[in-house]
């Protein structure tokens, strides 16, 4: 185990040690005397300054294609190769929500990434296809091997937003053309290493099946 310690003079000439993050200091002798300090923060320096590290914003980006049916059913990744495959396509049910499936393959993020905002870039096959719901969840849990999870009740399932942003249909457009937005992840942390899944769902008329061509990024702070 590696311990880092910060060292520093105090006003009588003695060296304190500090173990980074911690309240313990380390007197070292002064003219052979052993003087008790009071333990101080290690997060600041000796001058009060915080030392904390300021979280560092990260993107994670990919693009697919997303299935939409004549059902419209939630459209989730390809629960075998999951969100870098090149097509969305598993149906996760009609509901106001997708339904949880355990087996779903999401972007996996560290234990203590803020998820910030998805930004999703795209056009439709097919002006059928009106706009679109999108759901965004986290199967957060210890997914430690020896966790034997193998069901939808054991992976930590959080609910972090619905929301319909595109418009796809505004100002006299339809959902054939280009269209940006960006849904608020609403500052959710991950409190294991666990995995982002991401959901859409046709809000429109199908008659048959048609598809939606994005790109996105997922910003997140760690």
């Amino acid at each position: 185990m590696t311990i880092n310690y910060k060292a520093f003079r105090d006003e009588n000439g003695s060296i304190i040690l500090a173990e980074a993050g911690s309240e313990i200091a380390i007197q070292l002798e002064n003219n052979d005397e052993t003087i008790e300090v009071p333990a101080f923060n290690a997060q600041t320096d000796d001058q009060g300054t915080d030392m904390t590290p300021e979280p560092v914003t990260q993107i994670f980006s990919g693009s697919t294609r997303v299935y939409g049916y004549a059902s419209e059913n939630w459209i989730g990744a390809n629960n075998t190769l999951g969100m870098n495959y090149v097509i969305h396509n598993s149906t996760r049910g009609a509901g106001s929500i997708p339904s949880v499936n355990w087996a779903d393959m999401g972007i996996l993020f560290p234990k203590g990434a803020k998820m910030k905002r998805l930004v999703i870039k795209g056009r439709t096959t097919n002006d059928q296809w009106l706009d679109t719901l999108i759901h965004v969840r986290a199967h957060d849990t210890d997914f430690s091997t020896g966790a034997s999870i193998d069901s939808s009740a054991e992976v930590g399932v959080k609910e972090i937003v619905t929301a319909k942003p595109l418009n796809q249909t505004n100002n006299g457009s339809n959902s054939t053309d280009m269209h940006m937005s960006t849904v608020d992840l609403n500052d959710y942390v991950f409190e294991n290493d666990g995995d982002l899944h991401l959901y859409f769902k046709p809000d429109s008329n199908l008659t048959g099946t048609r598809f939606w061509y994005i790109n996105f990024f997922i910003e997140f702070e760690l």
